[in-house]
């Protein structure tokens, strides 16, 4: 198994890549989202 990520940690590594890979406000929307799938922030509508 060493070398492949979890699930969690695999969406959590796109998260990553997504957020530097757009722009600003995509990138902040990308990192809410992941925080929102954490648990960690309340969900909105701006999240799919």
């Amino acid at each position: 198994m060493k070398g492949k990520l979890r699930k969690e940690e695999w969406r959590n590594e796109t998260a990553k890549e997504e957020f530097r890979e757009n722009d600003d406000e995509k990138s902040n929307l990308v990192a809410i989202c992941a925080s929102i799938a954490d648990g960690d922030v309340s969900p909105s509508d701006n999240c799919p």
